[in-house]
């Protein structure tokens, strides 16, 4: 079963700032997430014209204030903090995902052990926003905003995962719905993309 963001919130307690804190709180992410999307020097290229943010590059932010900076189309350029890449749509997102496990090109959740080596190759390229080890049991977990809504106005976020104890092994892949385009979360950034080649949003 696709790990999604309200599994994800039920297995780890976090602690959340009302008020003032808040506020203080988006105004240092903000300014993170604009040093490591600056900085990031690790993007993903994925052999078909796009490379890609690594998601630690991103996270911390909420939808709404990632659509502050970038067009939901999935082709114009967003600006400022993340200006010169695209924010891609959850089609997109699950192309990006196809490239490593086919089965995603014809559907939006996959899980199961026969996964888990995909999975595992994916979280390999892109860096993983939350990863674990212990005596018995690994695992790591990659998610970001996607540029879509569905069709009730909730926002789409991608997330790829494995985990393995000494008996099993698992992998996930999956778009799936957020509760609100307010909600931050460091265990997740967003799906960024810019062309690799001439073009429109070619770089040097």
């Amino acid at each position: 079963m696709f790990f999604n963001y309200r599994d994800l919130s039920n297995y780890f307690c976090r602690t959340r700032f009302f008020g003032n804190f808040v506020s203080l709180a988006l105004l240092v992410s903000v300014l993170a997430v604009t040093s490591q999307a600056q900085t990031t020097s690790a993007n993903v290229n994925d052999g078909h014209g796009k490379e890609w943010m690594q998601l630690t590059a991103s996270r911390g932010l909420s939808w709404n204030q990632v659509a502050q900076f970038c067009p939901q189309d999935g082709v114009t350029p967003c600006v400022g903090i993340f200006n010169g890449w695209v924010w891609a749509t959850d089609a997109q997102t699950l192309q990006l995902m196809s490239y490593y496990e086919p089965a995603m090109a014809t559907s939006r959740g996959v899980g199961g052990m026969q996964y888990f080596f995909t999975a595992q190759t994916f979280l390999s390229a892109f860096q993983p926003t939350f990863s674990f080890c212990g005596t018995y049991q690994c695992g790591a977990y990659g998610a970001g905003w996607t540029a879509t809504k569905d069709a009730n106005g909730l926002p789409l976020f991608g997330a790829v995962s494995w985990d393995n104890t000494n008996v099993s092994i698992d992998g996930n892949f999956g778009v799936g719905t957020a509760a609100s385009a307010d909600e931050t979360d460091s265990f997740r950034g967003g799906w960024f993309w810019r062309a690799t080649g001439p073009g429109v949003f070619a770089y040097d």
